[in-house]
């Protein structure tokens, strides 16, 4: 007569048998394909961890040259020159002027710092999800609260899921300054947001990672 195999070595090989045997047990055995909080979270978070919150600027590269004076959207460039992100150069051009004669008017040149080539990252414009911009932080995901079917679109199987984010600011993004020009972006506050997941041949996905 055999004796019983004790039940911790026991246990595991019946788990690879049910893993093997029976399609419906992949979902206990972790099946990066289902359509859970578990691999959400996952792939929300491999997103976030290789793609940082970047505060947007409304150029594609540097040097910049603002000319005839400085608009409305220099406060955040001087913002950037505060933190040490930027350098700013005043490049007075003489321009005729009708009834006037000539008039000195500042060219304002803004160029990246050691450390702003460092942070800015260019982009693909701001409807792209990607603009180009400076990272100042990341995002940590909290919960997934919510996530639909999946259903099919476009050839591919897409979930929405809403999650809270939690924003985690670098120190210099938390200056005053800065937080005056980009309070739409440096505010720390957690929020809802909604993504689509696109599930790929290894799991799921955000489609722009």
């Amino acid at each position: 007569m055999s004796t019983p195999l004790p039940t911790s070595k026991k246990t595991p090989v019946l788990r690879i048998v049910a893993c093997l045997v029976f399609p419906l047990a992949l979902v206990a055995c972790g099946n990066p394909k289902e359509a859970s909080k578990a691999n959400f979270k996952k792939a929300l978070e491999d997103y976030f961890t290789e793609n940082c919150s970047r505060l947007p600027v409304n150029v594609q590269t540097f040097p910049i040259v603002m000319n005839g004076g400085l608009p409305q959207n220099a406060v955040k460039y001087n913002a950037l020159v505060e933190a040490g992100l930027l350098t700013r150069t005043e490049l007075p051009v003489s321009t005729p002027v009708p009834l006037q004669g000539v008039r000195v008017l500042p060219n304002i040149e803004y160029n990246l710092t050691g450390k702003g080539k460092t942070l800015f990252k260019e982009g693909g414009g701001l409807l792209s999800g990607k603009p180009s911009g400076f990272c100042f932080g990341h995002v940590e995901i909290a919960s997934i609260d919510s996530f639909s079917e999946p259903a099919q679109l476009n050839g591919q199987t897409i979930s929405q899921v809403t999650f809270t984010a939690n924003p985690i600011l670098d120190d210099w993004a938390k200056s005053p300054t800065i937080q005056r020009a980009f309070p739409e972006n440096t505010s720390g506050k957690s929020g809802q947001m909604t993504l689509p997941l696109v599930l790929m041949n290894d799991g799921w996905r955000f489609p722009l990672n």
